[in-house]
């Protein structure tokens, strides 16, 4: 059994974008965030210090992207599912995240990320924290990896389709996925 805690449309103040313009004023991403956690504790003891805290998981995307001042939503996913899985007890999660754009239309991306429970040397460019890498080095002695567990061969029509989270249908994420095999 797979829990999850998430986090809508919660929008965030940002530098943002390749063009001078963008550099020099301040724009808003629009994030969501599902996140497996064990909520069993939290509601056995009816205590926040059990539990995901959700207000925590917001402060964290907030300060990454406004310190961040990225050039593009990519970076900003990528950035803050590394803080999330580095800094809260969080093993998988699926961030969207949005950008309006004075055009008409919103821009947006989807990533997946989990921890790696098999560890990694995050000085090794084949092991460490890992984002689209097909390959992948193993042992070593630094902290958990981070798999890409989704997004390959998804093109921008299918950006706004989500795929049914890990665990939907009474299948739990199963961490000895492949990389790119992706569950649901």
């Amino acid at each position: 059994m797979t829990d999850y805690v998430s986090i809508r449309d919660l929008s965030v103040p940002a530098v943002i974008g390749v063009h001078d313009w963008e550099r020099e004023i301040t724009q808003i991403l629009v994030f969501s965030v599902d996140m497996t956690a064990d909520v069993r504790k939290a509601a056995a003891s009816d205590d926040l210090a059990d539990a995901l805290d959700y207000s925590a998981v917001a402060r964290t995307i907030s300060a990454v992207v406004r310190d961040g001042r990225f050039r593009l939503i990519e970076t900003a996913a990528e950035r803050v599912a590394e803080r999330l899985l580095a800094d809260h007890p969080v093993s998988w999660l699926r961030i969207e995240v949005r950008k309006p754009i004075r055009d008409g239309y919103t821009a947006a991306i989807i990533i997946e990320r989990a921890q790696d429970l098999r560890g990694g040397d995050h000085g090794d460019p084949g092991g460490g924290q890992q984002f689209g890498n097909q390959g992948g080095g193993q042992g070593g002695q630094g902290g958990p990896q981070l798999r890409d567990l989704g997004g390959q061969g998804r093109d921008a029509g299918q950006l706004g389709q989500r795929d049914p989270l890990p665990g939907a249908g009474g299948q739990d994420p199963q961490p000895g996925l492949q990389p790119g095999a992706g569950p649901g």
